[in-house]
């Protein structure tokens, strides 16, 4: 069937804009949503090869629906002057590739798409039609022949939405969605709705009564009008006065003179070369699979092994250059001295032997030669011998600049869900082979140059990928019969459980089972649902934060929040351990991750240790499955209240950092401030409020979230919090700043410069607006603190890393675990706690708390 692409192109754009970094050509134009359209026209038309292809835009004209409403979309800034200039760019980009542009006086983008699909439905029925969008709107043209295409998030993920994908997402049919946003409204364009209806019961009305025309008996007389109203600005008009001729929109992909020099001219390389047909990482692989010899074909895979080794690392001495890069998904090494011919290093097999170790390893250090690839701390985990110092090949990364691109990849863009080499190369090079991360590295580097990362990546983040290899070397010993026992008492534990919970409920049935409890509790029972919340489909929550605010209505309810605490332990820890503990050496390698964060925080998997229980029942059982080797004992380092002191000192609040530099109990010191009483006079409630403010301060927590953590009405919330904005007026006014910086640069950024990106930071939509002002608060402050963590753990490595004496195994959020042979405690704890306090000159200052003991589960207080 031919296929019609129709591209919503001011949405796209947009879309670009605020997904993707800046962009600047030579000539100081800034072209970045130049370059995102671009690149996913080029992957639109690679992938659904349209036969036919047309570009609707909006004009800056007002349009009927503004003529209808002075207020339709007049709570929109105004569009910024450096994208304003893109949108005709765009339009030269389209007529290069021969796609024609489509606008029309008076009318949107969406009612020139609405009238050709119509047309066209009319005229050639064979025709499939897809509509390109960024937003929603469009989902009422879909039919049985129209589809749109929608962008999930930022440029690179879409989602198809035919009639089933609608039914299931709204449960109504595409026309119906018309009726259906007359009655919620749409705060984007700023279409008001009806008052008090939500979306579940907006589906309801439209399920029941059909067209908004057939409420008037059930709407008042103004929420009628005021519906009709809202329908007629939603509508899209499908009979907008234009000539369109198909045959015009035919299209076929050829590379012309006017894309080359377009693409030139605006610095596009990239996408310049995506246009042409390139092989797949998985045909290349086929290849080597079906045992072709060098017959010019780039990516030819050889295996690396004593015979060849030499030669290999000549080559390498000779051109100064060793690209290392780890395929995580087939767990394979491959390696090139020149960036043409690459070669496999399998780790499981003999091809990885001793000889081929002992000639890589010096490549690693020798300063001649530039060391860089994909994901590289695989590599170093095998080339490291386990517990090798590596103050050495520290002192080398001092004085040379160690590249691993999947590390700079996550650094320009921390909040991409994946980092997917051949998704990264693609978008980046155009290109799906190897080849490409030379060209991917000359791209990263400059834009790691370009919003001034240099410092993050270089002297904070590549230094510690060697260290995380060591720490994942090392691994942790478990005590597997206490493991043994422990499985047993849970399961014991449970069982009891199960019986109490069976007996008050008067028989038995699935705990586990979210409908059979709710049955139990409320019909059964005949406990109160008053004050629960409802789950998106509308039924009323039984999830753990629900369940707490029935502690006190039944014994129960205390019995199911202790049952779900256990399963949760058991699943997570007592279950997995096993299977998880290296026979080798009785010991668990757990994986830290550098790019499993937006904020810069390290995060860890098989095992996940970061998310070891701290104050529940069962916290201490857990953590003392973890115990120190012979002759060892370990020695905690936590950051106390880390993240507080940093944003005290960055709002430059003179109480708060006073009372930091006094010691005193922060959270006592607020509640005095707050409630106008002596210290000695705050009460346990009093405290509580304090803290749960100054954490959710982090964390962007509202009136009703404060609380409720706090456990008073929300008036009560409201003064406390007038009150603590007042007493603490620094910190107010260091929100609101950077705030304001996000939404003017787009981005949050740390003291040192690393940065997130924040594309709805200047969006219509409230919650998307309010969420992304509590991300770059948040940045602010825990990207800080991972900065600090990290530059603490490498300049304790750079110290005692050559040490047999101290092993650092465990980073678990602001603390630091160390292994140190137990008659050396002293002094390498007071050397580990000047170094952590020292790394950073906060206003607040750093504060060390250190407890140590033979395992995580029996730690005491150390006191220096």
């Amino acid at each position: 069937m031919p296929k019609l692409i129709l591209i919503d192109s001011h949405a796209l754009i947009h879309r670009a804009y605020h997904a993707l970094p800046p962009l600047i050509t030579k000539k100081g134009e800034v072209v970045g949503a130049v370059y995102g359209f671009s690149s996913l026209l080029i992957k639109i038309i690679k992938e659904m090869r349209p036969d036919y292809l047309v570009a609707a835009f909006d004009r800056p004209e007002p349009t009927f629906r503004h003529e209808e409403y002075k207020e339709y979309k007049a709570q929109r800034p105004p569009t910024p002057s450096d994208l304003e200039s893109q949108f005709v760019v765009v339009k030269d980009v389209l007529r290069a590739f021969s796609i024609p542009v489509l606008e029309k006086s008076g009318y949107e983008a969406d009612d020139i798409i609405g009238a050709i699909a119509q047309k066209i439905k009319k005229e050639k029925p064979n025709i499939e039609i897809i509509i390109l969008s960024g937003d929603l709107d469009l989902l009422q043209l879909v039919d049985s022949n129209v589809s749109v295409l929608a962008l999930k998030k930022g440029i690179s993920e879409t989602i198809l939405y035919d009639l089933k994908a609608i039914k299931l997402r709204y449960d109504l049919l595409p026309e119906e969605l018309v009726d259906y946003k007359a009655l919620v409204g749409d705060p984007s364009d700023n279409i008001p709705g009806v008052r008090g209806i939500g979306p579940k019961r907006a589906t309801e009305l439209v399920k029941k009564y059909g067209p908004v025309e057939n409420m008037k008996d059930f709407l008042k007389e103004e929420e009628y009008k005021i519906a009709l109203f809202s329908k007629k600005l939603t509508k899209i008009n499908r009979d907008v006065p234009m000539e369109f001729d198909l045959e015009k929109a035919r299209f076929s992909l050829t590379v012309t003179t006017k894309i080359k020099e377009i693409f030139h001219e605006l610095g596009f390389k990239t996408l310049m070369a995506r246009l042409e047909p390139q092989k797949t990482l998985f045909e290349i692989n086929q290849e080597k699979m079906a045992g072709q010899k060098n017959n010019g074909l780039k990516n030819e895979f050889r295996p690396l092994g004593s015979e060849n080794i030499q030669d290999f690392a000549n080559t390498a001495k000779k051109r100064g250059n060793l690209l290392i890069i780890y395929d995580e998904k087939e767990a394979e090494f491959f390696v090139s001295a020149d960036n043409q011919n690459f070669f496999q290093l399998d780790k499981n097999n003999a091809t990885f032997d001793k000889r081929v170790l002992e000639i890589i390893w010096p490549l690693l250090k020798d300063e001649k030669i530039e060391k860089w690839g994909w994901d590289l701390k695989p590599f170093l985990k095998i080339i490291m011998k386990p517990n090798e110092p590596s103050n050495d090949f520290l002192s080398w990364l001092d004085k040379n600049r160690f590249i691993d691109l999947k590390i700079v990849a996550w650094l320009l863009d921390s909040g991409r869900r994946s980092y997917n080499l051949k998704e990264i190369l693609s978008f980046e090079t155009g290109q799906e082979t190897y080849e490409g991360l030379l060209i991917l590295k000359n791209i990263f580097l400059a834009n790691i140059k370009k919003l001034g990362l240099e410092k993050v990546f270089f002297e904070i983040e590549t230094p510690l990928i060697p260290i995380l290899a060591k720490m994942e070397n090392r691994g942790i010993s478990v005590n597997q019969k206490q493991l043994a026992q422990m499985a047993q008492k849970f399961e014991k534990e449970t069982a009891d459980l199960k019986n109490k919970i069976f007996y008050l409920a008067g028989g038995n049935f699935n705990p586990n089972s979210g409908r059979e409890l709710k049955e139990v509790l409320f019909e059964r029972l005949k406990i109160s649902k008053a004050g629960l919340k409802k789950t998106p489909k509308g039924e009323i929550s039984v999830a753990a934060d629900e369940l707490l605010k029935l502690e006190q209505a039944h014994p129960i309810v205390p019995l199911m929040l202790k049952l779900r605490e256990l399963t949760k332990l058991k699943s997570t820890y007592i279950d997995p351990l096993p299977d998880l503990i290296d026979k080798k050496d009785n010991r668990i390698h757990t994986a830290f991750f550098q790019t499993g964060t937006a904020t810069g925080r390290l995060s860890s998997a098989s095992p996940n240790l970061q998310n070891l229980p701290a104050r529940s029942e069962f916290s201490k059982d857990i953590r003392s499955i973890f115990e120190a080797s012979p002759g060892f004992e370990f020695a905690a380092f936590d950051y106390s209240q880390l993240e507080l002191r940093i944003i005290a000192s960055l709002a430059n609040d003179e109480k708060m950092i006073a009372a930091f530099k006094k010691n005193e109990d922060i959270h006592v010191r607020v509640a005095a401030e707050i409630n106008n009483v002596p210290v000695e006079k705050v009460s346990g409630q009093m405290r509580q409020a304090a803290k749960a403010l100054n954490f959710g301060l982090i964390y962007g927590m509202g009136i009703l979230g404060f609380a409720k953590s706090a456990g008073i009405s929300r008036e009560e919330a409201e003064s406390f919090m007038a009150e603590y904005f007042a007493d603490f007026a620094g910190l107010a006014h260091y929100i609101e700043f950077f705030k304001e910086e996000a939404r003017k640069n787009g981005l949050a950024r740390t003291v040192f410069g690393r940065v997130r990106f924040l594309p709805e930071i200047n969006s219509p939509r409230e919650n998307l607006r309010k969420e992304a002002e509590r991300m770059a608060v948040n940045m602010s402050v825990q990207g800080l603190a991972a900065d600090i963590m990290k530059l603490g753990m490498n300049k304790i490595e750079q110290q005692l890393g050559g040490s047999e004496e101290v092993f650092l195994i465990l980073q678990i959020h602001d603390e630091l675990v160390f292994e140190i042979k137990s008659d050396k405690i002293k002094e390498n704890v007071a050397i580990i706690k000047n170094i952590m306090e020292n790394i950073y000159d906060l206003k607040s200052g750093l504060k060390v708390d250190i407890e140590s003991g033979n395992n995580l589960g029996n730690l005491k207080s150390v006191n220096i």
